[in-house]
């Protein structure tokens, strides 16, 4: 029934034969499902009090719910062709979501909280694969990686990552032909919200070969967009090559659990660390490969086990004050909204020549900004200026600052980043 468990077939044997390991088993489960959520609860507390959403496209679906702007600029209604249609065939899941959310950034941010509290409880069914009585310990690993914070955006990702990990945990675990297809197809459905899950499809073919068909035409139909990693942006921190090395957090620290793993779990984290390299972006897909072998890992210790379970609960813990200063510091902070009110205000319904960082969060509040979403440009440093904070303001009046943006009254442009 599962890979390498140990001792553990004997402890679950017995649990299932006794009635009143059977209700003991029903009270640890109930436990570590109240840990899950207090963990989950306690990641999300100060952000459920804070009036804003870190990551400026964010700020891009809120305008959708709150100010009826355009959801997808590349849908086949704005742009026709093959290509738009495409795109806007990928974006109408989430378009469908948003269109039914209130303009309400407490309620959004608790489905968020939930859809993390799913992906949570996924990881602790995988860790069971190999460990029945352990693997629970899978959802503690994952505050030591920088996954939980994909939570806090308010973007389409998260939900193909619940997808995604449901699907993996069929397709890894021993079982029907028909478990393994359902596996197959939540991808597919992850893949709808998060394109990344892709490369989860390619390799699902190491767990059931069935596949394999399919995927050789679902290559041959995103070909062109396949190898779309490669093309890291230096601009983008989240787009930048290697960096995604240290969102796989402490538990690369573990990596000698490879030599008691099962193989296939091993060439598939090798297979997307390979492509994470170039996108920090994918670091997403190694986290459940990583996560098993870093389990494996931590078990080869030689140390009391129950020490090791107090010393990772301790860790995560201290984990969530980290977590909590992260992302009180991520853009927007909120003195970067009443920087941006304070432009909005000074700028008297005039255009604010902003840094493109800024731009859905100068909409959201009622600015009229010069350029917004994926687009790079400097801005003009004439009139009214938001720039990122290390920008060489020439012959610039400054008026405000932050440890992000700085917002000045120009004479002239152009003026070059340093």
């Amino acid at each position: 029934m599962f890979y390498k468990t140990g001792g553990n077939k004997e402890w679950l044997r017995e649990s299932e034969e006794d009635p009143e390991r059977k209700k003991e088993g029903k009270n640890r489960n109930l436990k570590i499902v109240s840990l899950i959520f207090l963990l989950t609860l306690f990641f999300f507390l100060p952000y459920f009090f804070e009036e804003r959403f870190i990551e400026p496209d964010s700020y891009h679906f809120f305008n959708v719910i709150c100010n009826d702007s355009v959801f997808n600029e590349n849908s086949f209604e704005s742009k026709p062709g093959i290509e738009h249609l495409i795109n806007g065939f990928f974006a109408f899941p989430f378009e469908t979501i948003v269109n039914l959310l209130p303009c309400n950034f407490l309620f959004i941010k608790l489905i968020y909280a939930g859809l993390l509290f799913g992906c949570l409880i996924v990881f602790w069914k995988i860790g069971e694969v190999f460990d029945k009585k352990d693997g629970w310990l899978l959802s503690l690993l994952v505050f030591l990686t920088w996954f939980p914070t994909e939570f806090l955006k308010f973007e389409n990702d998260a939900f193909g990552y619940l997808f995604g990990l449901i699907g993996l945990y069929f397709l890894i675990k021993t079982g029907s032909k028909k478990q393994k297809l359902l596996g197959f197809l939540l991808i597919c459905v992850g893949g709808l919200f998060w394109q990344g899950n892709i490369y989860w499809l390619i390799v699902s073919p190491i767990f059931f070969v069935y596949a394999l068909p399919i995927v050789l035409l679902a290559i041959v139909f995103v070909w062109n967009n396949l190898f779309w990693f490669v093309q890291s942006n230096s601009t983008v921190l989240e787009n930048q090559p290697i960096i995604g090395l240290i969102y796989l957090g402490l538990p690369v620290f573990f990596l000698i659990g490879f030599l008691e793993t099962n193989k296939k779990i091993v060439a598939t984290f090798i297979l997307m660390l390979c492509i994470a390299l170039f996108n920090a972006k994918l670091f997403v897909l190694c986290i459940p490969f990583l996560l098993i072998i870093a389990f494996k890992g931590i078990k080869m210790l030689p140390f009391d086990f129950k020490t090791i379970k107090l010393t990772i609960i301790i860790f995560c813990i201290m984990m969530l004050g980290f977590w909590w200063i992260n992302q009180s510091n991520q853009f927007p902070t909120n003195q970067d909204i009443d920087l941006i009110k304070e432009s909005i205000k000074l700028a008297d319904g005039e255009t604010i020549n902003n840094t493109f960082g800024a731009g859905y969060v100068i909409e959201f509040y009622g600015g009229k900004p010069s350029q917004k979403g994926f687009s790079s440009v400097p801005p003009k440093h004439e009139g009214l200026v938001l720039e990122i904070i290390d920008a060489n303001l020439e012959d610039c009046e400054e008026i405000s600052k932050t440890s992000w943006s700085i917002l000045a009254k120009c004479k002239k442009w152009p003026c070059l980043l340093t």
